[in-house]
């Protein structure tokens, strides 16, 4: 059975930050808190996703078209490597492609996990091509850098949506955080909230509660951390959730950064670094900010990543410190397979 080994940041202990405006102090208390249990939003939906003209097949069910039915996205694992996180270079090559019948179309939301016997566990979102389910994989490396997928699915649902994990640990448990769908899966995304998943080995997960929920509000791509004594959320889109006392998730901050995939944060000599995606000139780089103790949020000026070469870019970047000291990133690539066609050097920056 594996077992987790701590990040120092994201797992174990989750001492890492929440994202906020640019020096911007987040009024959340301290104190003893219960682990978290449910959530009282209070954002409107980000507006759909335009359809385009695919053919669906006759057999999919009517209420999960709408997930075939929308711009022919694509998007891979890729990675790139730091020595001082903030000077990065793309590594060669694909991290996780396109290669396997669960993630035919996308691969998408890397998180890096270190096991103890110095592999790299990677879980991410599988969409297929066929019928545009999604479901949480994994897969595993020795270097880090040629993976290999996992037998099996780690998590899954019966709406066949199940995307953007989070993870960490409690009470030495591996606990996930995901995006799901139910059964009343409707519109062209419905209304995604975040729900609950444990496991004690890393690869089998049990299903647990709902954790954030509300009509007409679109959560998407949950990322849960520790700050001291204070349990927090980032959702994409939204802004930054808090646990109170009795472990119910409420919003502190809204809206930042704007839509356009997941963040991750690491320790520095300082604080805390961020990193996260956003939208410059029409395409999503990956950007950064810095923090002394995780409440008050400078941004940092110049790009961290981008590329030149499809109509999406680089974002959903998750870093995992490595031995050396170098940091390694796993993030996606994503294109519009029409226009773009497939990539060819996802090593030019």
């Amino acid at each position: 059975m594996d077992t987790i080994v701590t990040r120092g940041i994201r797992l174990a202990a989750l001492t890492w930050a929440p994202l906020a405006l640019a020096s911007v102090v987040l009024a959340t208390g301290c104190g003893d808190r219960a682990a978290p249990v449910a959530a009282e939003p209070v954002t409107e939906a980000a507006p759909a996703i335009a359809s385009g003209d695919r053919q669906i097949p006759d057999d999919v069910p009517e209420d999960r078209r709408h997930r075939l039915d929308i711009n022919p996205t694509r998007a891979v694992v890729v990675s790139a490597i730091s020595a001082d996180g903030l000077a990065w270079a793309m590594e060669p090559g694909i991290r996780i492609g396109l290669d396997h019948e669960l993630h035919s179309k996308m691969a998408t939301a890397p998180t890096p996990v270190q096991l103890p016997d110095g592999r790299v566990r990677v879980y991410f979102g599988g969409v297929d091509l066929e019928r545009g389910d999604a479901r949480v994989m994994s897969a595993v490396s020795a270097d880090g850098l040629a993976f290999q997928v996992e037998p099996g699915i780690r998590i899954r649902n019966d709406s066949g949506f199940a995307t953007d994990p989070t993870l960490f640990t409690e009470d030495g448990q591996l606990v996930a955080y995901f995006c799901s769908c139910g059964e009343e899966f409707r519109g062209r995304f419905g209304d995604p909230y975040i729900q609950r998943a444990s496991s004690d080995d890393g690869l089998v997960f049990r299903i647990g509660d709902v954790v954030l929920r509300q009509e007409r509000v679109a959560y998407g791509s949950p990322e849960v951390f520790r700050t001291g004594d204070n349990w927090l959320m980032f959702v994409n889109g939204l802004g930054l959730y808090s646990a109170d006392a009795e472990g119910r998730w409420r919003q502190v901050l809204q809206s930042f950064p704007p839509p356009g995939g997941g963040a991750s944060v690491v320790a520095t000599d300082s604080g805390y670094r961020l990193y996260y995606s956003a939208v410059t000139d029409g395409r999503s780089v990956i950007r950064s900010a810095v923090s002394g103790g995780g409440l008050q949020w400078t941004e940092e000026p110049g790009i961290r990543l981008q590329t030149e070469q499809g109509s999406w870019g680089l974002l959903n970047g998750d870093v995992l410190p490595l031995p050396d000291g170098r940091l390694r990133m796993y993030l996606n690539y994503q294109w519009n397979a029409e226009t773009d066609g497939t990539p060819t050097d996802l090593a030019t920056p």
